[in-house]
């Protein structure tokens, strides 16, 4: 993909994800490439809602135990067996923001444990600085999504005012 293509399509992922957050009070729980649809026309929709939970308390920070998703796209907290709420989904979409940059998954390693491991850690390859700058806009906001501590993670209104030099 293009960087222009990519922010055409991510800026997408990122309007159904907040619709799904703050309107319906919903974690995706399983955001991955293959459940991201892009119509003929690049109309993006998401897509297999059979791991969502809805919000018990529409006014706190939606909290889960249970591991589900796909390894290469779980964050750390559920790697590690701690609760997690909506910023499970924001470091799946910084993982699905970097394989559109890179064709590769930010995580990656011969077994499971390695790749949960990286992930725990945070080691992932940066961006190709020829590509994608690392001063870059994209470089900078994969790198807010892959924050291993939840409470650096943005949540995805906060991610829309860092993608607001593309949304306008």
């Amino acid at each position: 993909f293009g960087e222009t293509r990519i922010w055409q399509v991510f800026t997408q992922i990122c309007l159904a994800l907040r619709y799904v957050h703050k309107e319906k009070k919903v974690v995706h729980r399983d955001l991955t490439p293959s459940n991201i649809m892009i119509s003929a026309d690049g109309v993006v929709k998401l897509a297999d809602f059979g791991l969502a939970r809805q919000r018990s308390d529409a006014h706190t920070q939606s909290v889960m135990d249970s591991v589900v998703g796909t390894v290469l796209y779980q964050c750390p907290e559920i790697i590690q067996n701690e609760t997690y709420g909506e910023k499970a989904d924001i470091w799946a979409l910084g993982c699905i923001l970097y394989q559109m940059a890179t064709l590769r998954p930010p995580f990656e390693g011969g077994n499971p444990l390695v790749v949960a491991n990286a992930i725990v850690d945070g080691q992932y390859k940066p961006l190709d600085a020829e590509m994608y700058p690392p001063t870059g806009l994209l470089a900078e906001v994969v790198r807010r999504l892959l924050s291993v501590d939840p409470l650096h993670r943005p949540d995805i209104d906060e991610v829309a005012s860092l993608i607001s030099p593309v949304l306008l």
